[in-house]
């Protein structure tokens, strides 16, 4: 038997789940150690390095951390670029959605990411933070446009990892973060890395 826990900061998300902790993933504050920490779509939403940090901490030595997120670097984001426009996933405005996924989408919200990744720059970034990477997949994002979901699933097939829309990451805890960072020795004083 095993036992999930569930991280949310809005009790609604998680209404049915038996153990909840109810805390922003950037701040973790418990002193429970996990075996796998999944993080599905929210990493690019968060401060990267508070957030990663915050996984690290209260992942076990060797645990495993399954994360996905997006990638910038994707044929479906160039092909907005190429033409000038900003992707549709990535907004200047935290009020207005300013470029919708086709003409015929409303316009809703901005999607909220803060932190834009690449898959290079991502495997870079784990390594950091004392990751080795076991798995890399690539997936495509399901689209409301019936046509463009047709073609993101063909190019999907086809598309070498680091043109992929979505990635999905499976990386072992393995060592401290690189010393090399401007705020390495500001971690160990606040506890983040244990010295």
């Amino acid at each position: 038997e095993s036992d999930i826990t569930t991280l949310n900061i809005q009790k609604y998300h998680v209404r049915n789940c038996k153990r909840v902790l109810l805390q922003n993933a950037e701040e973790m504050k418990t002193k429970e150690k996990f075996d796998i920490v999944i993080t599905m779509e929210l990493f690019e939403h968060l401060k990267a390095d508070k957030f990663m940090m915050s996984i690290r901490r209260v992942l076990k030595d060797k645990g495993f951390l399954v994360l996905s997120c997006p990638n910038l670097a994707s044929w479906y984001n160039r092909i907005f670029l190429l033409f000038g426009h900003q992707p549709p996933s990535y907004d200047i405005s935290d009020m207005y959605k300013l470029c919708p996924m086709s003409p015929s989408e409303p316009i809703g919200g901005p999607a909220g990411h803060k932190t834009l990744v690449t898959l290079k720059e991502m495997k870079t970034y784990l390594k950091k933070f004392g990751f080795r990477i076991n798995k890399i997949y690539g997936f495509p994002y399901a689209e409301k446009v019936k046509e463009m979901s047709r073609l993101r699933y063909c190019l999907d097939k086809i598309l070498p990892l680091g043109l992929k829309e979505g990635m999905l990451f499976i990386a072992r805890k393995v060592k401290e973060p690189a010393q090399t960072s401007l705020y390495y020795n500001e971690w160990v004083k606040s506890g983040l890395i244990y010295n």
